[in-house]
């Protein structure tokens, strides 16, 4: 059930729908919020119950612990980066602020 209508005094009534989890900023904390949400709520999101969001500017996460090795030419920057795992599925909805 998520919020929807207001009732003659005013109140707030749940209206049938799914329960919407919106998840701001894609960094690790972000994906890996989204990732552990996705396995405890599989079921849920099966069912249609539930939805998952991940919001970020940026489509892609960048592995900070490896920038000391980009700067040092030992890798390339293009080795830090990948793109946020929520992207790929259907089911889910990766949103650009």
């Amino acid at each position: 059930m998520s919020p929807g209508k207001y009732d003659a005094r005013g109140e707030m009534t749940m209206s049938p729908g799914p329960t919407r989890i919106l998840v701001l900023g894609g960094g690790f904390g972000g994906v890996y919020t989204a990732l552990t949400l996705e396995r405890l709520l599989r079921h849920d999101l099966r069912r249609g119950t539930v939805e998952i969001a991940l919001v970020n500017r940026e489509n892609y996460i960048v592995f900070q612990p490896m920038l000391p090795e980009v700067i040092s030419g030992s890798i390339g920057l293009v080795d830090t980066i990948s793109a946020h795992p929520h992207c790929h599925r259907p089911r889910y909805a990766a949103l650009r602020a």
